[in-house]
């Protein structure tokens, strides 16, 4: 069980350990819960409440359980993983491979290639950090705890995380570079289908 540990700073002073944890440590509400109900909260070594005031000086220690999922069914798939660590893996997805499973749709995800690619670990748990479209290949990020899935989509809007993308358009653009800065919803009738519109959220887009 993952245990985080954190020296109470005059920042955190007489804040309560639920804010200290999630404040001070980055933990995610999910998180949290499971250290509170099926892990522990200890302050200078002594079980406490979430609601206990803390001290400047005072170490406190959180164990929080991973959750606990079925496994998938391994798919062998030759994977290219540019790049891991103890934290997670940055895979090369391939196109048409789906991100994750679709209650509409059945076969082989990036789920099940991972698995088998990790070796079929136990308490595998697949953590996607951003996700590609089905018939788009590129660098995805997934993480090995929940923990470093809660940080790094913290930072997955931040200038700290950027993605570059290579389209194919239609025609000619009548500049070499520039920028598309036009709001996309969802379209009318449509469940993932995006287009500009002028209800949208803002995007900006740089080529």
């Amino acid at each position: 069980m993952p245990r985080y540990e954190l020296i109470i700073s005059p920042a955190l002073d007489g804040r309560t350990v639920r804010q200290a944890a999630m404040g001070g440590l980055h933990l995610s509400g999910g998180q949290f819960k499971r250290a509170k109900f099926h892990g522990a909260l200890l302050l200078d070594g002594m079980p406490v409440l979430a609601d206990r005031r803390v001290r400047t000086g005072e170490r406190l220690c959180v164990d929080v359980p991973e959750a606990a999922l079925p496994p998938p069914e391994p798919f062998a798939l030759a994977l290219r993983v540019p790049y891991e660590d103890a934290y997670f893996w940055m895979i090369d997805k391939p196109a048409p491979l789906p991100s994750s499973s679709s209650y509409k749709k059945e076969g082989p995800t990036l789920e099940n290639a991972l698995y088998a690619y990790a070796g079929c670990p136990e308490g595998f748990v697949y953590r996607p950090v951003n996700r590609l479209d089905k018939g788009t290949s590129g660098l995805m990020l997934a993480a090995r705890t929940a923990h470093a899935q809660h940080l790094l989509q913290r930072l997955l809007h931040g200038s700290e995380f950027i993605r570059e993308y290579l389209a194919v358009v239609e025609g000619a653009p009548p500049q070499t570079e520039g920028v598309i800065d036009l709001p996309i919803g969802k379209a009318d009738g449509a469940t993932i289908r995006r287009e500009v519109r002028a209800d949208g959220k803002p995007a900006r887009t740089y080529y």
